[in-house]
C-alpha cells in the first residue's frame, strides 16, 4: 500500500456522491424566562425591612399602644434612632421645639408620625446597598414624591395622612427590591423603557419572571404587614372605582401625579402633563403642576440633606 504524503492530500479528487446530513437530534431548546417562584426565591435572600420599621407597621391598627414600649423598640436600633431625630428635627417635619429622643418625639409628634418618619429612613436604608445609580435615584424620588402627594391629597380627603404618606412610601417596593436585586439588568430595563405602566409591568415579566406590583404583594405578607399594604403595592396601577376617595385611590391617584411633578421612574423624557384622564383628586392637591413640583422637590432635597444622600 502506497503511503501519502502531505502534499498529496492537497491534491486528492473531492469526495462525491456523499453529503452531510443535519443532525436528527432535537432542537436546542428556546430560552424561557423565569418563573415567579425563581424570582421570590431570589428577592427572598435580600435584607428585609428593619425589625423595627416592621413591628410599627404590624401596629398600624392597634389601639392604646404604649409609647414607653415603641420607644424601647425603637431604640433597639441605634443607627436608625439617630437618622430618625435627624429628620424630625428638620423642616420636613417641622417639629415647633427640638426633639432631643425617641420618646419625646413619640410625644411631640405622635405614634403615627414616627412610624411614617422610621419606614421613611428604613426603607432607604433598605436599598442603600443598591449604590446611587441613576435609575435606583429615580425609583426612590418617585416613591418619596408619591408619598409626599398622598399625605397632601389625604389631608385635603379628611383621611389618615400619615398612614397615606406610610402606603404611598410603601406601593414601590417590590420595585425597589428588584433594583437591589438585579441592579445593573432592571436599571437598563428602566432607562430604556418607555413611560407607559402597562408595558413595563410585561417588560417585568419577561425580563425577571414577576412584575414589581407582585413582588411588593408577596414581601409584604412576607413581612407580616397589614393586608392593606400589600393590596396597594398589587394593584396601584389599577383605575380606581369612579367616585371612590379612599387610600388605595389616593396613593393610585399619587403616584401617577408623581410622574407628571417629573419623578418618573423611566429614563425617557417627562412630558409634565397631568395624569390622563384628569383623576377627581386633582382638586385635593393645591396650585399648578408646577408649584406641586417644586413643593415636592423641596421636600425631597430636605430629607435628602438629612441623611446625606
Amino acid at each position: 500500500m502506497a503511503i501519502l504524503s502531505s502534499r498529496d492530500l492537497y491534491t486528492l479528487p473531492p469526495l462525491r456522491g456523499r453529503t452531510v446530513k443535519p443532525s436528527s437530534g432535537p432542537a436546542p431548546p428556546v430560552p424561557q424566562p423565569p418563573s415567579s417562584d425563581d424570582a421570590l426565591r431570589t428577592l427572598r435572600t435580600l435584607p428585609t425591612l428593619s425589625l423595627v420599621a416592621t413591628y410599627l407597621l404590624q401596629q398600624v391598627s392597634q389601639e392604646n399602644i404604649s409609647f414607653r414600649k415603641v420607644s424601647d423598640v425603637i431604640r433597639t436600633d441605634a443607627p436608625l434612632s439617630a437618622d430618625m431625630l435627624r429628620v424630625a428635627n428638620s423642616a420636613l417635619f417641622g417639629p415647633r421645639f427640638p426633639v432631643t429622643g425617641v420618646l419625646h418625639a413619640l410625644a411631640m409628634l405622635g405614634l403615627d408620625r414616627v412610624r411614617s418618619l422610621v419606614t421613611t429612613v428604613a426603607l432607604k436604608s433598605l436599598i442603600g446597598q443598591a449604590g446611587g445609580t441613576p435609575a435606583l435615584v429615580r425609583c426612590w424620588r418617585h416613591n418619596l414624591a408619591c408619598a409626599f402627594v398622598a399625605e397632601e391629597a389625604a389631608r385635603k380627603a379628611d383621611l389618615d395622612r400619615d398612614f397615606a404618606y406610610t402606603a404611598g412610601l410603601l406601593h414601590d417596593v417590590g420595585r425597589l427590591t428588584m433594583m437591589s436585586a438585579w441592579r445593573p439588568r432592571y436599571g437598563a430595563l428602566l432607562d430604556s423603557a418607555q413611560p407607559d405602566p402597562v408595558a413595563l409591568l410585561a417588560a417585568e415579566r419577561q425580563e425577571f419572571g414577576i412584575p414589581h406590583t407582585r413582588a411588593g404583594f408577596a414581601l409584604t405578607q412576607d413581612w407580616k404587614l397589614p393586608l392593606i399594604f400589600g393590596e396597594i403595592a398589587d394593584r396601584h396601577h389599577d383605575p380606581p372605582p369612579e367616585g371612590v376617595v379612599d387610600v388605595m385611590a389616593v396613593v393610585c391617584f399619587s403616584c401617577r401625579f408623581a410622574d407628571a411633578l417629573g419623578f418618573g421612574v423611566v429614563g425617557g423624557p417627562v412630558t409634565g402633563e397631568e395624569p390622563d384622564p384628569p383623576s377627581p383628586l386633582r382638586r385635593l392637591i393645591e396650585g399648578s403642576l408646577k408649584d406641586a413640583a417644586l413643593r415636592v422637590a423641596e421636600r425631597i432635597n430636605t430629607f435628602e440633606c438629612c441623611l446625606g444622600t
